[in-house]
């Protein structure tokens, strides 16, 4: 099922490379506020990850506080825990073209002015489109 989610990472994403080929993959949690009757109620907190070249390069933004959108394929989980209570997680696979930090980042986190722009839009640095000088006009 393909859905969005709007919140706050909970935590500073965490980097690991998989497999042979060793292919990134960046875990972060988000915090989705809910609401009820006008009141606001615990968070649903969201298990993300976003794999290849995109976690890589984003993977040093992705800080704990930092407001993110999300768009990407989800389930949900529940079971008994040990004292018999039910539990539910909340999981998202990120499709990274759709995913973008919205929020400043979290004081003291080290970030440039410039990378905090480039990521407040999301877009890579080689997603840009090139500056053509009238030389490359086609007529």
């Amino acid at each position: 099922m393909i859905g969005t989610c709007i919140g706050r990472l909970g935590s500073d994403a965490t980097l690991k490379y998989i497999g042979d080929n060793k292919t990134p993959v960046l875990n972060f949690s988000v915090a989705e506020d809910k609401f009820r009757n006008g009141e606001k109620q615990e968070p649903n907190w969201w298990r993300c990850q976003m794999f290849g070249p995109p976690a890589e390069k984003r993977s040093k933004f992705y800080q704990k506080g930092r407001e993110i959108f999300i768009t990407g394929s989800f389930n949900s989980r529940e079971w008994q825990d040990d004292e018999g209570n039910k539990r539910r997680a909340y999981e998202m696979t990120c499709d990274p073209s759709m995913t973008k930090l919205t929020g400043a980042p979290a004081p003291g986190n080290g970030a440039s002015a410039s990378e905090d722009a480039e990521t407040k839009t999301g877009d890579d640095v080689q997603d840009k489109a090139p500056e053509k000088s009238e030389d490359d006009i086609p007529f």
